[in-house]
């Protein structure tokens, strides 16, 4: 059987209304509802701190921030991270979902319902009920017909008032929004992998410090028995030294705790099971450094970069764009419902012009009656608008006090910092020279009490000030909105870790 598939489908006689259809969805152009534009948010021009001497060394790189500690350990485990955590990988599905769900909006626009149908029937027909009619010799009836029909059923609803575009531009910002949720999630892991690189470091610095201030105790704990086992001095020698041993050497626990808790959480975030990973990373009691000024751009930049602060922005306009899809409501529906086909008898004559059927039915249905719950559920949507604008303002204000914090950590830090040190480097000299009397028996052993345990504290504060400079640092950046937008190469594929990815 030969015959041209678009005259099956689409007779001549009914494909001018179809072209007329098309103009008209051309030709509209209304969309009801608010144009949306990007509110106020109040930003500042410069930082509280523009001019403190930190603040103003050399441009800060936000992109790839954690190159200023100059560490390729962290360097590595940044690149990791980006490639292998789970959650950044589970935020980059949602993405794919809201591409998706966006394809799904967009065919709205298109006639909502269509079907090709088809079939075949063959009957039995009785020659016995009422109205039968048969002429014997000029007209018989088929008591056995047959039937072949094949077909497209359509149904659309024209745009008139903006409807599915609005559903359109919803999609748009909420894919946006996600994107921008994608790329938050890289700005906190990265900042997460820093801080506890930063952390187990620390720990192992503080062990150690506290190791060796053991030794020194114990070495004096001797000497003190020794004497005590002499009679040279009472009981009260040995009794300090030993709480100075016992108090210290409890230290220790509480710092391994922290290292391997800190090496657990990192595990996750490089998508892998909880092992200790300092002998793998080779860990070091040397603290990452932070450099000892950088300039951080202006305030401005936290619109552009943060992407919470992007991310809240454009919730807020998928946000608009549903107060139009809500009014669409007090308007009629237009729509054009219709089907066009083939049926006949026989197989053969399906093709045939004679055989094609249609029917085009303009529609349009007016929900007059729900004006109240219509008005309500705008009145809903614009509140909701209304909510999302103040929660965008805030998280504006949110990061600039975010990064004002930091920065005021990182420059007061270093101050902090030095003053531990001028304290240390004291602290050791006196325990060094009272643990040299004490040996030759010019004083007691009070004073050398009192300095080995200050000592420790000394030299654990002074652990903790610098590692503070560093978090203080990590947190600046993920204020910035960092790292989002970093590319790094991987063998021969390139990794880039944007929104797009």
């Amino acid at each position: 059987m030969q015959f041209d598939l678009l005259d099956l489908l689409i007779p001549p006689h009914v494909r001018h209304w179809i072209a007329i259809a098309f103009v008209c969805a051309a030709f509209v152009g209304c969309k009801v509802g608010p144009q949306y534009v990007v509110p106020h948010a109040d930003v500042k021009q410069d930082w509280t701190m523009q001019s403190h001497p930190r603040l103003m060394g050399e441009p800060a790189n936000p992109i790839a921030w954690w190159t200023h500690f100059q560490s390729p350990v962290l360097n590595e485990l940044v690149a990791t991270t980006l490639q292998q955590n789970l959650t950044l990988r589970e935020a980059g599905q949602r993405i794919e979902e809201a591409t998706a769900r966006r394809g799904v909006v967009v065919g709205n626009l298109y006639p909502q319902s269509q079907a090709v149908t088809g079939g075949f029937s063959k009957s039995r027909l009785s020659s016995r009920t009422a109205n039968f009619f048969s002429f014997p010799g000029v007209f018989e009836p088929d008591l056995n017909p047959e039937n072949w029909s094949i077909g497209l059923a359509a149904s659309w609803e024209l745009d008139f008032w903006g409807r599915y575009r609005r559903a359109i531009e919803t999609a748009d910002a909420s894919l946006d929004a996600t994107i921008a949720a994608y790329d938050d999630v890289a700005v906190i892991l990265i900042a997460e992998v820093a801080s506890a690189y930063v952390e187990m470091c620390t720990a192992e610095r503080r062990y150690r410090l506290a190791s060796q201030n053991l030794d020194i105790q114990r070495r004096t704990f001797d000497i003190a028995t020794q004497k005590q086992d002499a009679g040279i001095v009472s009981g009260l020698d040995a009794a300090q030294a030993e709480t100075n041993v016992g108090q210290t050497a409890a230290i220790l626990p509480t710092l391994e705790i922290q290292r391997r808790q800190a090496s657990n959480r990192l595990c996750v975030l490089l998508g892998r099971p909880p092992v200790d990973l300092s002998s793998e990373l080779g860990v070091s009691s040397q603290i990452p450094i932070s450099p000892s000024s950088l300039a951080f751009g202006v305030p401005a930049d936290l619109l552009r970069r943060r992407p919470d602060v992007r991310r809240a922005e454009r919730e807020l306009a998928a946000q608009s764009a549903r107060i139009g899809v809500a009014e669409s409501d007090f308007y009629p529906h237009v729509s054009l419902a219709g089907n066009i086909g083939y049926s006949a008898e026989d197989l053969g004559k399906l093709s045939s012009s004679k055989s094609s059927s249609g029917v085009i039915s303009p529609q349009f249905a007016w929900n007059i009656l729900n004006y109240g719950r219509i008005k309500r559920n705008v009145e809903a949507e614009t509140a909701a608008f209304h909510r999302l604008a103040y929660a965008y303002q805030a998280s504006v204000l949110n990061a600039q006090r975010e990064a004002e914090d930091a920065q005021i950590s990182f420059a007061y830090g270093f101050d902090r910092a030095a003053a531990l040190g001028t304290a240390v480097n004291g602290a050791t000299k006196a325990v060094e020279k009272l643990d040299q009397s004490y040996q030759a028996g010019t004083i007691d052993f009070g004073q050398v009490y009192v300095m080995q345990a200050e000592l420790v504290r000394q030299q654990d504060q002074l652990a903790q000030a610098e590692s503070s400079i560093a978090m203080s640092l990590i947190a600046m950046f993920k204020a910035l909105g960092g790292g989002w937008d970093f590319q790094f190469g991987c063998g021969e594929q390139t990794i880039i870790h944007t929104a797009s990815k």
